[in-house]
């Protein structure tokens, strides 16, 4: 297989084309952006609607109830070959991991497209106790994913001692335009908020009553200040801080691992009867914590979480880095991370210098050629692809419409 691979990249001009690999959660749906996942029978056997699509991914999903191989991508080889990024990364020698990632495997990020959504519900914050939160019954919205925080791994040893792995997943977002082509009869996202931090003015003691309401009612989401998610633009999300995405098409940089605790549950759903909300609340909100208390104190980092000056510290517009009659390329991902939109007008063509590190590229709208390669946001194999260190990438748009690129690089 190795020789299989060096022989498609160098076919290919140093790019190598991936199978699109959509991943199911259980707690949200979606906007039928990346696949049917809005309706009840959208759902596969373990009640997950497909609403993830991970890029170029060697991180395996984990989900409370395990796929097989779900969450690892598929490389398109010559001769209509295929083989796991993963499993050609592991090739014995080591020269088809020096060709696709040079040294930079350990830094290789999980980049997902998220499609948030599902139907309208009204939300019920039930008696909220902080002082600025909504209470009662709210004005309908489309559910955001659920209320969840990253700050690591937690289980039990077999002296029954809890066990907390960190770091816990840092990750930033970047919300793409939808007035292309590819979303053209959609209906339109209007006032779409994503729910980031505490409120400033949030207690432990709420925290700890919203939690032990999960399942219960939405009281979680009261404690949540809410953001407008708006295009060219995005946040970086830190260890331990809460959030529930709103229901945009968001495409997501962050550490390779999959650790999540919840916060709550979906918006506007209840779980029963009782003894299965307290099961669900074990296994995916404690996950083998004693307590609301010990989640509060392991998970939440606090001052992070009620800065008055959170959207200051991280907010993260665009920022143009080059332009002219070609089009122009802008600064999508900060911080610890770093990506880039590309966009290239009809009848242009442009080419990013080579670099050192290698990258994900995802073509959102338009069409044309990429080293001489066919890209497509409408054919599923010509739309995510791998450009391995030290390869300059000439994109062309031979479409009639604007050809939209991101691409998102190792982590700093």
């Amino acid at each position: 297989m190795g020789d299989s691979v060096l022989h498609t990249l160098s076919a290919q001009h140093g790019i190598l084309f991936a199978k699109a690999t959509i991943v199911g959660r259980g707690s949200y749906r979606g906007r039928n952006i990346i696949a049917k996942n809005v309706e009840d029978d959208d759902c596969d056997a373990r009640g997950y609607w497909p609403v993830e699509w991970w890029i170029m991914s060697v991180t395996p999903a984990e989900n409370p109830i395990r796929k097989d191989k779900e969450g690892l991508t598929s490389i398109i080889l010559q001769g209509g070959k295929e083989a796991l990024l993963r499993d050609l990364l592991d090739t014995p020698g080591g020269e088809v991991e020096r060709a696709l990632m040079g040294m930079y495997r350990s830094k290789w990020p999980l980049v997902k497209l998220l499609d948030i959504g599902g139907k309208e519900v009204n939300p019920d914050y039930g008696a909220c106790t902080c002082v600025d939160g909504p209470t009662g019954i709210g004005a309908p919205e489309v559910p955001p994913i659920p209320c969840h925080v990253h700050n690591g791994y937690t289980k039990r040893n077999e002296k029954g001692e809890v066990v907390h792995t960190k770091p816990g997943k840092l990750e930033a977002y970047y919300f793409p335009p939808l007035d292309t082509p590819e979303h053209a009869g959609r209906p339109p996202l209007t006032k779409v908020h994503a729910r980031l931090g505490l409120r400033p003015t949030v207690t432990k003691d709420d925290v700890l009553r919203a939690l032990d309401e999960f399942g219960k009612n939405d009281a979680f989401y009261a404690l949540m200040p809410a953001y407008p998610v708006e295009p060219y633009g995005g946040w970086t999300i830190r260890q331990g801080v809460m959030h529930a995405p709103g229901p945009y098409p968001t495409l997501e940089v962050q550490f390779a691992q999959d650790d999540a605790h919840m916060g709550s549950w979906t918006l506007g759903a209840r779980i029963e009867p009782e003894e299965e909300r307290r099961r669900m609340q074990r296994e995916i909100q404690l996950c083998g914590l004693n307590d609301g208390r010990e989640w509060i104190e392991r998970m939440v980092e606090w001052d992070l979480n009620v800065d008055p000056k959170f959207q200051e510290r991280y907010h993260r517009p665009i920022r143009v880095l080059e332009e002219g009659t070609w089009g122009r390329r802008y600064q999508l991902f900060f911080d610890e991370f770093y990506g880039e939109g590309v966009e290239v007008k009809q009848g242009h063509k442009m080419t990013r210098a080579s670099d050192e590190h290698p990258y994900v590229a995802v073509v959102w709208s338009g069409e044309g050629g990429a080293n001489g390669n066919a890209v497509s946001a409408a054919h599923e194999h010509a739309r995510e692809f791998l450009v391995t260190p030290n390869t300059p990438l000439t994109l062309e748009n031979t479409g009639n419409t604007v050809l939209m690129v991101f691409t998102v690089f190792t982590i700093a």
